[in-house]
């Protein structure tokens, strides 16, 4: 009995002790969510703030986007710090804030959820006036998507069918003056053409869009143009030319066997400098030299005859004349050719004179431990010099510029550090007033062997800030032509949303202009795109000229919610992730987040984004990808857009691309990345 009333008494001490901790438990979980509702509370309590803080933007962005910047808004101050760990505490309990939804629909829902696992029914929700209707989240989502995907169409049209993407290809020099290239990539896919104006004339751009005009009239589908606005990027100045001197080269196995000779086009000489006759296209192996000759000799010249030359190395060098057209001659050799203007060329004794070579282009060779002096001196360079003195155009730049500071040239593959900087005005290191602003550098990395700098490759100050004009002025001169031109226009290198307000004024004005022309007529569609366009079609084209911002520089990115949102001041409007750029400016570490960061923006405002730079890199050079490239296009097909670069494989990267996107469009798994744009 004693046992069992023992018993008794350790089964009532136990039964006590359950229901305590079962009390406490409870509690505790109550408290917590208590104090999860109240960090929503203050959350919503931000949001609210935020809708009268930035009012005047809100009601200054289009009608269309003003729920997308109020969206981005509140996106944007979840990431503050005084909300980030309330956030932090929501999606340790399953509740994850998305890009997919409004944010303030999410928070109200997840208030309603919360209070429903603590126990607090709908109707006592309503009597205190906080009754929200989770369904109510469906709809907002759904209507979110339906906005992204409408936004995404009228800039970028509609994709293919089974295509979860649009396919953005960079046009070639070669596609100004090759139709079929141009035709070869619509007929494999091609949704939408890049001129990137940083390059070639706008007589090229122009025959380009003739093409692209022409090759979509002929696949049936609406193949849009977009045209970059190249912006303030740094770039290697002026180098100077080297002497009158080209070579012609054989092409051979690992073994010495020759594969394709070495050419000479031979043209006559024309005192009046009208053009030579191009080269002939398709024939094989390295690029064939033009050079002009006089005219006499060269009507005496026939085909199988033999051409004796002393090249630029003193070596004796000999051609077989292979082919006589009214044009000029075509001769072949089995030796690697350099000839210098001026020259002798001999036929059956008889020996005339080289003409038509132009002066060579030089290059400033760097290896580790290299020394340059970067400056803004319009000088060009001299590459024979001990310290070349190499120039970037904007003495703001190299007054950002510090002891210690990196520098990158071309894509990062020469960084150098910064040892010293004199100011314009200052005594260098030889005690003479500088001229101009300078910074001398040492080189760190590079590949090995060296790497040679050419004109014209890119410089980034990754950490620094730079002070450049929003627009060059070549910008300005360029852009009626753009406007006139393009389905879409994309600026680069906008550093901030001050930088964007300036670019859409001018964007604007210009369409304005170039619209009232159309309207009454007097832009000549041939002038515009290759004659295909009627006046009305014009006049539409030109009044929805959308805009797609390339974010590729440090200071846009980390103010991406306002400068997106000022973007969102033009209604036809989306997002470029240029990787290649974006990458010098943030370091390759940050890349991953960088990419999250900027579609998460821009899925809340519920614009396209579009994936480029190094996409099949490999595949579109080569033919052939590598396994990291096929996940790559993977994470790229799951954006509105992804754009491929050059290369001579462009048709079987698009085909690739329309593999691997009607394989995620038809998965079971898979949503419409029209309106969801997420990896």
């Amino acid at each position: 009995m004693e046992q069992n009333g023992h018993n008794g008494e350790l089964n009532d001490a136990s039964t006590s002790g359950a229901s305590s901790s079962k009390a406490t438990t409870t509690n505790s979980a109550t408290t917590s969510l208590n104090e999860l509702i109240r960090g929503v509370d203050s959350l919503l309590t931000m949001l609210s703030e935020v809708d009268q803080d930035k009012r005047d933007r809100i009601d200054a962005a289009d009608a269309e986007h003003r729920e997308g910047v109020r969206n981005v808004q509140h996106f944007a101050r979840l990431q503050a710090d005084d909300a980030r760990h309330i956030v932090a505490q929501l999606r340790a309990v399953g509740i994850r804030v998305s890009d997919q939804a409004p944010v303030a629909d999410q928070l109200r829902a997840a208030k309603t959820l919360l209070q429903n696992l603590g126990g607090q029914s709908s109707a006592d929700r309503a009597a205190e006036g906080e009754s929200y209707d989770i369904a109510r989240l469906a709809a907002a989502i759904e209507r979110s998507q339906e906005q992204l995907a409408s936004n995404s169409s009228a800039l970028l049209g509609e994709p293919r069918d089974g295509m979860p993407s649009c396919v953005m290809v960079t046009l070639p020099t070669e596609a100004a003056d090759d139709p079929d290239l141009v035709q070869s990539f619509a007929d494999a896919g091609m949704d939408i053409a890049r001129i990137n104006c940083a390059h070639d004339t706008p007589e090229a751009w122009r025959a380009m869009a003739a093409n692209v005009r022409a090759a979509s009239a002929r696949v049936g589908r609406d193949i849009k143009i977009s045209m970059d606005l190249p912006g303030p990027k740094l770039r290697v100045g002026a180098i100077e030319p080297g002497p009158r001197i080209a070579r012609t080269r054989v092409t051979r196995t690992k073994t010495g066997r020759i594969l394709t000779p070495s050419k000479l086009w031979i043209t006559p000489f024309d005192h009046n400098a009208t053009t030579p006759a191009p080269v002939p296209e398709g024939l094989p192996g390295r690029p064939t030299l033009a050079i002009q000759v006089d005219p006499e000799w060269l009507q005496t010249v026939n085909e199988g005859d033999e051409l004796s030359m002393l090249d630029a190395r003193g070596s004796k060098r000999y051609m077989t004349v292979h082919k006589v057209t009214d044009e000029g001659v075509l001769a072949y050799g089995r030796q690697n050719v350099y000839l210098a203007n001026g020259s002798l060329v001999a036929c059956q004794y008889i020996k005339t004179r080289i003409h038509g070579i132009g002066r060579s282009e030089q290059s400033v060779h760097v290896d580790v431990g290299s020394r340059l002096t970067l400056t803004s001196d319009p000088t060009p360079t001299d590459p024979t010099d001990d310290i070349p003195a190499v120039n970037c155009g904007e003495p703001e730049a190299i007054r950002s510029l510090g002891v210690g500071s990196k520098v990158l040239f071309d894509d990062a593959k020469i960084e150098c550090e910064v040892t010293s900087v004199t100011r314009a005005g200052e005594k260098d290191s030889e005690g003479n007033t500088a001229e101009y602003d300078s910074a001398e550098l040492v080189a760190l990395h590079t590949r090995e062997g060296g790497k040679n700098l050419r004109e014209g490759r890119g410089i980034h100050f990754p950490g620094a800030h730079v002070r450049l004009p929003a627009m060059t002025d070549e910008d300005r001169a360029i852009l009626p032509e753009i406007v006139r031109t393009a389905d879409i226009i994309a600026p680069s290198y906008v550093r901030s949303a001050e930088d964007l307000t300036e670019i859409l004024g001018a964007i604007e004005k210009e369409i304005d202009v170039a619209a009232s022309e159309s309207d009454s007529h007097s832009v000549d569609a041939t002038d515009t795109a290759g004659g295909s366009e009627d006046p009305a079609t014009v006049s539409a084209r030109i009044r929805n000229l959308g805009v797609m911002l390339k974010i590729e520089s440090e200071e846009c990115y980390n103010d991406l919610p306002n400068v997106v949102t000022e973007l969102l001041r033009h209604r036809n409007s989306g997002v470029m992730i240029a990787r290649g750029d974006l990458a010098m400016e943030l370091g390759f570490s940050r890349m991953s987040e960088a990419r999250e960061q900027i579609m998460d923006v821009a899925n809340a405002a519920h614009i396209p984004t579009i994936f480029a730079t190094q996409v099949l890199e490999t595949m579109a050079k080569s033919g052939l990808p590598s396994r990291a490239e096929i996940t790559d296009a993977d994470v790229a097909l799951r954006t509105q857009g992804v754009m491929l670069n050059k290369g001579t494989h462009i048709p079987d990267a698009i085909n690739i691309l329309n593999s691997i996107g009607t394989a995620l469009n038809t998965s079971d798994n898979s949503l419409d990345s029209r309106s969801r744009g997420r990896a």
